[in-house]
C-alpha cells in the first residue's frame, strides 16, 4: 500500500485545503485498495453480522412466554417475514 501524501495548500482558505486534502486522500486510498482482493472479507463479515443479529432475535424471543402479546407478537412477525420472503423469492424467480 503506497502512503497518504498531504499536498501544502495555501491557508487562506482553510476549508478548501481541508476538502482538498481529504479528496486526495480519498483518491489515493481507493486507488490502493483496488488490486486487494476483498470479497472473501465482506462475505465473511456480512455473514456473521447476519447470523449475529438473526440468532440473537431468535434466542430473546424464546426468553418470552409464547402465550402473550409479546409472544403473539413475536410469532405474527417471523411469519410475516417469512412470508415476505418467500414472496420474493418467488418474483426473483
Amino acid at each position: 500500500m503506497s502512503a497518504v501524501t498531504i499536498h501544502s495548500v495555501p491557508s487562506s482558505n482553510p476549508i478548501a485545503a481541508i476538502t482538498e486534502t481529504l479528496t486526495n486522500s480519498g483518491q489515493q486510498i481507493s486507488q490502493s485498495l483496488k488490486g486487494l482482493q476483498l470479497a472473501p472479507y465482506i462475505y465473511k463479515g456480512s455473514y456473521a453480522l447476519s447470523y449475529g443479529i438473526v440468532f440473537t432475535v431468535v434466542f430473546v424471543a424464546y426468553l418470552f412466554p409464547k402465550r402473550n402479546p409479546i409472544g403473539h407478537g413475536f410469532l405474527d412477525g417471523a411469519r410475516a417475514a417469512i412470508d415476505e420472503h418467500s414472496q420474493h423469492r418467488i418474483i426473483k424467480r
